[in-house]
């Protein structure tokens, strides 16, 4: 049986939902329903973009399990981008010519379409306080299952909103469990800095460069230093950085785990 919801879970890496869902069903209907498919469910629905139906399933749960909050984690995540998404269309068409969307009986007054885009600013500020509160309340229940992303887009919720106590207590949390954590040192010093809602692209990037210089581990440091010079154009620092990773890794060096690596911005 079990076979049935490993072919769902390849259908939902695949974004092919609704197989999804039909899979789950299926195998609800001939076996039972356990937490593998109702998980399963909830984040088709969450793809699909089928909110009121994944709150529904998410109801049913225990509201503290560490699941039950990773999956509306997940939920809160995907209204903010399509909320996001939303607001990015309205600017866009601010800029269309009156005609053309009256062609498309789209046409609406400034007043009505400034309310509009501040109402969906409005739920845009709302899933974000939600999705920080719920980072929060699994970093107190089940801290292994908080990931440094989460801790990111809280972080930058708190700061966008002038809220840096807050910001620095979630910092501080994640770090009495994890103290290596490269995203929490980076917004440890992002925080201390006189202004931490000012602070310039410039000066992030000097930070996320001496945080990553003091991380202790050769390989990981080189290796993280290496995507940090190859994303920002760099590329002889980067091969430079490269070379020591596969230096001190032949010399038998520090154990280190080269996969270890951030890829993205940490801003």
């Amino acid at each position: 049986p079990e076979a049935l919801l490993d072919f769902a879970d390849v259908l939902l890496k695949l974004r092919g939902y609704s197989s999804v869902l039909s899979a789950v069903s299926f195998f609800e209907n001939e076996y039972w329903p356990n937490e593998r498919s109702q998980t399963l469910r909830t984040n088709a629905y969450i793809g699909a973009k089928q909110f009121k139906e994944a709150e529904e399933e998410l109801a049913k749960r225990e509201p503290d399990d560490p699941n039950t909050i990773e999956l509306n984690l997940a939920l809160v995540q995907a209204k903010i981008e399509q909320v996001r998404q939303a607001i990015a269309q309205k600017q866009r068409e601010e800029g269309s010519p009156i005609i053309l969307q009256g062609l498309l009986g789209q046409q609406k007054t400034e007043s009505e379409e400034l309310k509009t885009v501040e109402l969906m600013t409005a739920d845009l500020r709302g899933y974000r306080r939600d999705f920080a509160g719920l980072v929060k309340k699994l970093l107190r229940i089940e801290p292994d299952s908080v990931g440094e992303d989460s801790v990111a887009v809280a972080c930058n919720n708190y700061i966008s909103e002038g809220k840096f106590e807050q910001a620095k207590a979630m910092v501080n949390g994640f770090l009495e469990y994890f103290p290596d954590s490269t995203i929490a040192l980076f917004y440890k010093q992002v925080l201390s800095e006189p202004k931490p809602d000012k602070v310039s692209q410039e000066r992030r990037k000097e930070i996320e460069e001496q945080i990553l210089s003091n991380i202790a581990d050769p390989i990981r440091r080189a290796v993280n230093l290496g995507a940090f010079y190859r994303r920002n154009n760099e590329l002889e620092k980067a091969a430079g950085e490269f070379k020591n990773a596969l230096g001190s890794h032949l010399r038998g060096g520090d154990e280190g785990n080269p996969a270890e690596v951030r890829t993205g911005e940490m801003t």
